[in-house]
């Protein structure tokens, strides 16, 4: 089943890169068929009404292209191909994939692997160290975790006093808490981003939070991050270029 849902993160980056209106994008979700059970975590989404919308509305890069806002229902009745009913788009829209997100889910406490890290949470007077970590990472990087000192839940990973790794959760008010999580790059592969991930997940699932993690498909290492923190995938979600002219057909 495809759902029309807000522009996201990735699809901003598009936009900035290639300077074209935000009309030209529409961002499609097909849930995953196979969900083998009904879980306490599938209701709560469902009861919130758009589970994806409370992520994406908490993002700290405060632009906010909706697509529900300016069009009607996209319904795709063939590969490639989508009609839209009513609003300032052509009928027909060809569609070209850009990207896509897994998007993963947890509502039950991690039984962590780490258990001696030296995790603890984050305070005011660690956001200079926050910043020196953020500087040794990648733009890109930085973008996706999208972390700061004053979310409401981080914790950092430390080493020889060193701030290595964090990770914190957004909420807003919504049930679904999303993690956001920068290491550092000499520290990678060290199992660190897992630690952090359960940790602050359990800690997110004891205030009551659904914990979601969102990781690109061709980013292998925070694929590989979700699995072995134990989170299970959920959906995916497709952001797809539409090829279309800048006249009303």
């Amino acid at each position: 089943m495809l759902s029309r849902l807000p522009i996201n993160r990735p699809c901003l980056a598009a936009l900035n890169t290639l300077r074209l209106p935000a009309y030209r994008y529409l961002v499609l979700s097909a849930a995953l068929n196979n969900m083998a059970k009904e879980s306490r975590m599938m209701a709560q989404a469902r009861q919130a009404g758009n589970m994806i919308k409370a992520w994406k509305s908490r993002k700290r890069n405060q632009k906010s292209w909706r697509c529900e806002k300016d069009f009607a229902d996209v319904k795709t009745p063939s590969r490639g191909c989508c009609t839209v009913a009513g609003g300032e788009l052509p009928k027909t829209l060809s569609l070209r994939q850009r990207w896509r997100d897994f998007i993963y889910y947890r509502d039950t406490p991690i039984d962590m692997a780490d258990k001696s890290a030296q995790i603890r949470l984050l305070t005011h007077l660690d956001e200079e160290d926050l910043t020196h970590l953020q500087s040794a990472c990648a733009e890109q990087e930085i973008q996706a975790a999208q972390i700061s000192i004053v979310d409401p839940l981080i914790v950092g990973y430390f080493v020889a006093e060193q701030l290595v790794g964090a990770a914190s959760l957004l909420y807003e008010g919504s049930a679904i808490a999303d993690v956001g999580i920068p290491v550092h790059p000499a520290y990678r592969r060290k199992g660190m981003a897992v630690a952090l991930v359960q940790c602050v997940a359990n800690l997110g699932m004891a205030q009551g939070k659904i914990i979601q993690y969102t990781a690109e498909e061709r980013n292998h290492g925070s694929v590989h991050t979700a699995g072995r923190s134990g989170f299970e995938l959920f959906l995916f979600e497709d952001g797809c270029e539409l090829l279309v002219s800048e006249q009303r057909r």
